[in-house]
This record gives structure tokens, C-alpha cells and sequence, in this order.
């Protein structure tokens, strides 16, 4: 049995300015070595689209099989939106981070929580490209609340 996540990781947190991609690998390995194939979490996501909100969404064994925003429940249009938020595909996401060019359009940070899950995904426009002007701002995806 997995144990339950404490209350209080959540104020010990690791970003990836402090971890390597190395660390990252062991803290995803950590994520499917506990056999946390599923899952409930819930999601907030912030980003210029109409998919922004609130998201509850469940795994089972590895496979997305609810997906909820503002009363919508299972739509298949939010489906590769919901996948997005996978514990799975977010450490996919920060993997990219760890291997982006210092000159890319965007930059992301990740942080993790105590226990090294993603607690947070912030990718936000890259100041240090001259002369780009940005059609969007990026996007957060922050875990708000897990249960195994």
C-alpha cells in the first residue's frame, strides 16, 4: 500500500533550478517505482485558452478514464487536455525542460514537492530572445490536490 501524502510536503519544495536532469530522472523513476498507476488530482491550469480552469481528473492503472472541467464530464474534446495532466506526461513536460536551448522561445520551471512529485509547471514567454514579440504568455499547471 502507498502511503498517504503528507500535509505538510507541500511546504518543502524543490524547483528545478536546484535539481539537474539526472535528479529528475531519479524522481521520475521514484513516481513509477511506487506503482502510483493511480490516481485522482486535481488541477489548476492557467493559460490564454478556453481549456483553463479547475480540472479533477482520474487514472487507473496508468489510463486516464475521467476527466471533469466547469461541468463538462468526459467530453471528448477535453480529452487531450486531460491527458496533459498526467502525472505521467508532467514529468514528460519537465524532461523537455531539463533539454531546452537557453535561447528558446519559452522558459519553464518545474517544482516538486517534498516527496520529489510535480507539485507545478510555469512555462512563461523567454525575455532573453531579442527582438520576439509573443502571441501568448505560456501557461501554469499547478497540482492542487493528489490522492492514490
Amino acid at each position: 500500500m502507498i502511503a498517504q501524502p503528507n500535509k505538510e510536503s507541500s511546504k518543502k519544495e524543490i524547483t528545478s533550478n536546484k535539481i539537474d536532469i539526472s535528479r529528475h530522472n531519479d524522481l521520475r523513476k521514484l513516481w513509477f517505482d511506487t506503482n502510483n498507476s493511480s490516481y485522482k488530482e486535481k488541477i489548476a491550469y492557467n493559460a490564454f485558452s478556453p481549456q483553463k480552469g479547475i480540472w479533477n481528473i482520474k487514472v487507473e492503472n496508468g489510463s486516464l478514464t475521467e476527466w471533469e472541467i466547469r461541468g463538462r464530464v468526459n467530453s471528448i474534446t477535453d480529452k487531450s487536455t486531460a491527458l496533459m495532466f498526467t502525472q505521467e506526461n508532467l514529468y514528460k513536460m519537465a524532461e523537455q525542460t531539463y533539454n531546452q536551448d537557453a535561447k528558446a522561445i519559452y522558459k519553464s520551471t518545474v517544482i516538486y514537492d517534498q516527496r520529489g512529485y510535480i507539485k507545478e509547471i510555469i512555462k512563461k514567454t523567454n525575455p532573453d530572445v531579442p527582438g520576439y514579440k509573443p502571441t501568448d504568455r505560456g501557461f501554469s499547471i499547478k497540482v492542487l490536490d493528489i490522492t492514490y
